[in-house]
């Protein structure tokens, strides 16, 4: 049984945004000023990330029981399945803003294709 290499955020924020840069200046959208906003959108992606494993982890619960104070139970969503979608929203929306997404009207079609190549990297590099 292998395991799992554990790296550190800052590790895998470098290594986003260096594979998003690339795949901007393949296609020639790459621009100096948006270095910020590359690594805000690595870092989104991080978290996102975070959130779906602890999500998805076997002991995790879509739903939990609380006792209210009269004593009733209320059954309760797990509050990481919100999270989890507003962050979604933060990593797609800042995909747009780089022209990476696909329903981004500014995407080239050399765009898409990497787009398509680094959601496939990402999977591979989740898979190691």
């Amino acid at each position: 049984m292998t395991e799992k290499k554990q790296i550190s955020a800052e590790s895998q924020i470098k290594n986003i945004a260096r594979r998003i840069r690339k795949i901007l200046q393949d296609s020639g959208g790459y621009n100096p000023r948006i270095g910020y906003h590359i690594d805000t959108v690595a870092s989104d992606i991080v978290v996102y990330r975070r959130i779906r494993s602890e999500l998805l982890a076997p002991d995790s619960k879509m739903a939990r029981v609380e006792i209210t104070d009269a004593g009733n139970e209320r059954v309760k969503t797990n509050p990481l399945i919100m999270e989890f979608r507003e962050q979604s929203k933060v990593v797609m929306k800042g995909l747009d803003l780089l022209t990476m997404n696909i329903k981004s009207n500014k995407v080239k079609s050399e765009v898409k294709s990497a787009l398509a190549e680094f959601m496939e990297a990402m999977k591979e590099e989740e898979d190691d």
